[in-house]
Formats: structure tokens, sequence, C-alpha cells
């Protein structure tokens, strides 16, 4: 078993031309291919290149050769291309089928007035600090809090888009400067920011909050490290000494009866797709069942509350503007359950097109829980035998990539189970954003912003709204969304006043699939995809998902403020549209710098397209608002609060074979 591993991280790392399925990530002669193609193309080395993705096959075209009636589509790549000073991106697509040579050009289009993502890495990023640091507002700023520019650093940050202040163009960055001494600039903010536009490297304007030398936050207090505990729990270790119980074919997993293939990519992360369950019956029937084509983390929204020059912009798509796969963690055994393990690499490009290989960014990996998965006891009675105690110890193999969105590290779990469950859980971590701030006593009734760390520095509050794209196959592509509403009723001949029972009502449209958990307590409803089609032969019920909601928020937004249009699918907690190729991101491709009403949800749904009996795909929209509960004393540190929710499959008789859930679990 670990040589299977071994052999399986050679060939995510090698990646080869012929690939073992067609959802496979795109390896590095791919990527180079496509962009020796752009070059001959006449796409010469003043495009910048801001994406290199896998050209998505059609969907059916996959299914088909999964089932050996057609041959594997061809690999495509798409580039995002861009010229500095150009308000338009060329998208521009190459075969790279064969990649021993230059790919050949399928498809080009101009997109107008978009801006691509934010390159931390690039060089761009740091022409445009380097900007920033020789502007005499700024030299001037940092002298007058008793600092020299070598005393400084700069975090960098995408702008939003707010009419009358920030539009589409120019293509700008703002950075946040901070006391750089010390493991954790974040904890050393100084009130200052200059935006920057990124092309002309020109300087559009500086904000000093006048902070004063002594009100500067210090090094001491600010330090990124965890205490020791004077009582640390005593040590203990988990043995595995057959090894793992997964193999892995490429990029294809197979563990107990689940199998499924995971894909890395630069803007969410790693996607699992193609999962599927072996439903093995008590007589030793086996039928593999399809569950999903693709499940992944669609995008990211974290806006600040804070109403001053300095954070009211602070508004991010994380996904969207920066990609969290090219800002992810390099994950260790540290990070993936502490023993054997399956590292994900991506390949990727920088702004000059060169390959770069960013390892690690996702791993496999098999754990115990210490919990039951499923157990039962009888009570004993003198008139009956006495049942023993059954107990199922619940093992869990988990799909993890875990993103560095500027202070923020978001772990990020898909999580298969021996119940025949799938669990997404969804955790923000990492270090708290800072304002200089000095304490005061607030009056009564005043309305709260932050919290005050110390006599120096705050954590503004602010919300993490994740939306996940899930592209639910049950039993195949003709699904349908059913409302199950929990009604009380009266009922006859008992002596109960109330109870309660469940009316179905099949969601025909796009509008009738936007549901929202506003009452969801006085007045419950639970969300059914189901197969119409796939209906078992004793209990008659048909084959569903249930998505059963948790925790969950409100953003609280105005429909007239501006962000309501950019970060629109948060507008609702579910949305259900008809599968198609173009809707992949719920804020749409490009949202960068954009008023938002381009593409995205609220556009796509706007058509209200049918919704019955078709292939659906849910995007479920779930987070929290961080604050109080959010802060780790004393060491501005974050332990991780997660956010939940679950799609449940009907039960029929059994516990193993026929009780599957996929959820997404929020804990704070």
């Amino acid at each position: 078993m670990q040589r299977t591993l071994v052999l399986a991280a050679l060939s995510l790392l090698l990646l080869p031309a012929a690939h073992a399925h067609p959802l496979d990530p795109l390896g590095p002669t791919e990527i180079t291919s496509a962009i020796e193609g752009a070059r001959a193309s006449g796409f010469d080395a003043s495009y910048k290149v801001y994406g290199c993705d896998l050209v998505m096959p059609p969907k059916l075209d996959v299914l088909a050769w999964e089932a050996d009636t057609a041959a594997a589509p061809a690999r495509a790549a798409s580039l995002w291309l861009r010229q500095p000073g150009n308000t338009s991106l060329s998208v521009v697509s190459f075969d790279v089928s064969d990649s021993s040579r230059p790919g050949k050009l399928l498809d080009q289009r101009l997109v107008p007035n978009v801006q691509p993502p934010m390159r931390g890495d690039s060089g761009e990023s740091m022409a445009g600090l380097a900007a920033a640091m020789a502007d005499p507002r700024v030299q001037a700023a940092v002298t007058a809090r008793g600092l020299t520019m070598a005393e400084v650093t700069a975090d960098y940050d995408s702008v939003g888009n707010y009419p009358g202040v920030v539009g589409t163009s120019p293509r700008q960055c703002a950075f946040e400067f901070y006391a750089a001494a010390g493991d954790n600039f974040y904890s050393r903010p100084l009130k200052l920011k200059a935006a920057v536009d990124l092309d002309s490297h020109q300087v559009l304007s500086v904000y000093d909050g006048h902070l004063a030398g002594d009100e500067v936050p210090p090094e001491a207090g600010g330090q990124m490290e965890v205490p020791v505990r004077d009582d640390p729990p005593k040590k203990f270790q988990i043995s595995r000494p057959d090894g793992v119980s997964f193999t892995v074919d490429g990029n294809q997993v197979s563990w107990q009866r689940w199998q499924f293939h995971a894909r890395t990519d630069w803007r969410v992360g790693v996607s699992v797709g193609m999962v599927r369950y072996n439903d093995t019956k008590a007589s030793g029937e086996s039928t593999v069942r399809s569950v999903a084509y693709e499940l992944f983390l669609s995008e990211m929204f974290v806006p600040y509350q804070l109403d001053d020059q300095q954070w009211y912009y602070r508004t991010f798509l994380d996904a969207g503007e920066f990609g969290v796969g090219s800002d992810a963690n390099e994950l260790t055994a540290a990070e993936c359950g502490g023993g054997e393990a399956l590292y994900l690499d991506l390949h990727d490009v920088t702004l000059d097109g060169s390959l770069v290989t960013r390892k690690g960014i996702g791993c496999v990996f098999e754990r115990w829980t210490g919990d039951p998965v499923w157990l039962h006891g009888e009570v004993c009675q003198p008139h009956q035998p006495c049942a023993s105690k059954q107990t199922r110890a619940a093992v869990e193999l988990v799909v993890r990539t875990v993103p560095r969105v500027g202070n923020y590290d978001y772990v990020v779990d898909t999580i298969f189970r021996l119940d025949g469950s799938i669990h997404f859980k969804v955790g923000a971590t990492g270090i708290d954003a800072m304002k200089a701030s000095t304490p005061h006593a607030a009056r009564p009734g005043e309305m709260q912003h932050k919290a005050q760390m110390d006599q120096f520095r705050a954590a503004p509050y602010h919300d993490h709204i994740f939306n996940f794209r899930l592209d639910v196959d049950v039993d195949g592509q003709e699904n349908e969304l059913v409302l199950g509403k929990l009604e009380d009723y009266v009922p006859t001949g008992v002596p109960r006043p109330t109870m309660w029972g469940v009316q179905l009502e099949k969601a025909s449209t796009e509008s009738e699939g936007k549901r929202d958990l506003d009452d969801s307590i006085r007045h419950p409803e639970v969300w059914l995809v189901q197969n119409p089609e796939s209906v078992h032969p004793a209990t008659k019920n048909t084959a569903a998902f249930t998505l059963i909601p948790a925790g969950n928020l409100a953003t609280l937004m105005q429909p007239t403020d501006p962000l309501a249009k950019r970060a629109a699918f948060t507008e609702h907690h579910l949305w259900t549209t008809p599968w198609s190729a173009a809707e992949r991101f719920a804020a749409g491709d490009w949202p960068n710098q954009q008023p938002g009403g381009r593409d995205g949800l609220d556009i796509w749904t706007s058509a209200n397209r049918s919704i019955a009996n078709v292939d659906l795909v849910l995007w479920y929209t779930v987070g929290f608002h961080l604050s109080l509960i959010h802060i780790s004393e004393p060491t501005r540190l974050l332990s991780i609060s997660y956010a939940v929710f679950c799609l449940k499959k009907k039960k029929k008789k059994t516990i193993t074979s026929e009780s599957k859930i996929i959820c997404i679990n929020i804990y704070k």
C-alpha cells in the first residue's frame, strides 16, 4: 500500500501527456505548449498571463468516456492574456493534446471592461509597491511616525468597485502599510494606505490617518506564537501497522465504497469530481451509483464593517480576485493527519508565462476520529435474551486544501465517511487584521464596530461568506428540486392537539429554486434533489438527497449597496440552476473591480429557466459574522471558526449502504 502511494504521488507530480482522466489538471508540458502556442499566434511577451485553465471538456463527453462508449475528449488549455493599459482581456484556447509541440489555436475572444485577478507573487504588485514606497507623501507619513522606509512593509489589497470612487479602470491595487519589525506585521498597522495604478505605476491617492510615533503598535503583544500550556495533554499515538486503506490511480482515488477524482485548480483550490458510491446489498449485489459530477468552493466574500477611509473598501471576493489555489499553503504531515498522505501539486504560470509548480496545495489522508459512526445497545429484559451492544468506529478520508489569502488561512475539507456520507467543512483561521486604535469607554447604547485587543490595536468586525457549487447527479443527470415544508396539523383519534407533517412541492423554475433560511425555525423547510426515474422497488421511494442547512447568516446589506450587486450570490442561501458549462463561479468569471450586474447567479437566474427534471446544480451560500467570538487573546492568532450544511440521502432500509449524506459543517 505504501508503494502505491509513492507511485501515485509521482504521477501527480509528473502529469504525463497521456492523461488517465479527461478532468486531470493541466500538466507542465501542456502549459508550456499553450504558452508557446500563444507566442506563435501573435501574443508576444508584452501580453501578461493572468491565468491558465483546463478547458473543461463537455460533461456528456466525459460521461460517455467513463461508460466506455466514446474516446477521451481532446485536451485544451485556456489562457487569460492582457497588455498593460488595456481594459480588455483576451481569452485564448489551444489544443494541447500533443504537448510536445506548440498548442494549436482553437478559439479567441476579447472580453471588454474587465480586470483579471491579482497575482501577488507575479511582480505586478511588487512594482506597484515600489512606486508607493517612493511617493513623497508616503515617505513623509512614515517619517512622522518615527520610522524609516526600511522599517515598514505593505500588504496588497483589491479595491472593489464604488461608483464615483473606484471603477473598472484603471487597474489598481491598495497597499496598506505596517511596521516591519517582528514576525507578525499585521499586528503593527500604521493607518497609512496608497492606491496605485498597476499599469502606469502612478500613485493615485494616499490616505494618512495621522498616527503619532508613540501610538504605533509595538512588536510586544503581537507576536505570532502560540503559548505553551502549563499542563499540556499527554502524548498519544495512533498506529496504522498495515498502511492506509485508500488507493490512487493518477488523480482518481478509491476508498472503501467511494470513488472520486481530485483536480487542483489555481482559482478554487481542489475540485472533487466524478463521485461514485459502490452500493453493495446484503445479498452481495453491487451497483456503482453516481452521486456528483463536481463539488467545489465557488467564491468567498469577506466584507469588513468599519466606516473609515482605510477599511470601507475591504470587501474581498477572494477566489475570483486572488485565486485560492495559487495562494494555498504547502501542506505537510502536520496538517494532513500526521501520517501517510497523498499530496497534490498545482502547475501554474507567472505573469511572464513561466511555469511554476506549487507543491502540496492539497492532500488526501485517512484518520480515525475516536467517535462511533453507528452504535446501538439494548436494555436487558428478564423475558428475552440480552442483545449485545454493537458499535462501528468512525474512520474518514479527507481531501484538504488550505488557501492563505492575506492574513487568513482557510481550511477547506471534503470528508468521505464509512456511513456513505460526504461532509464539507470550511474554517477560517490565521491572524486578525488589525486597526491601530486606543481604548475608550463605550457610551450607553453606542454601536460597536471592532474588538479592542490591547491599548494599541483593535480587530474590526467582518463576515466570511462562502458559496459552494454542487453539481449533484443523483443516479444520473435528470433531477428535480422538491421543497419539503414542515407544517403543523390537528391529528384525529389521538389525545394530542398538534403534530407536524411534511408537504412536498416541486420547484419548477429558477425563481422557485431560490430559497432562504430567514424564518427557518418557525417555518422549517428541507430541500431534496431527487431522481424521479430511480425508484426503490420495495419502499417506492425515489433516490434523493436532502440539503439540510445548519448555522448561517444574512449579510444585512441594503439592496442599494453596490456590494449587493458585486456579491449578489449572498442574496439567497440556496440557488438552483440548470447545468451550464459557462456558469461556474457565483460572482462571475472576473469579479475584480467589477460593479456587478455583468454575470453571476443573479444574472443567470433572471431568465427564470426551468429546473424540472433537468441536470441541476445547487449553489449553497453559507457563512458567519465574526466579532468577539473570533478573537483569541492574547496572541492575535485565530482558533478555527467553522461554518455548515448537509445533503442527506433518503434512508431506505439499511444504514451502511442506503444512508448517504453530504454535509458542510459550520462550527463557531
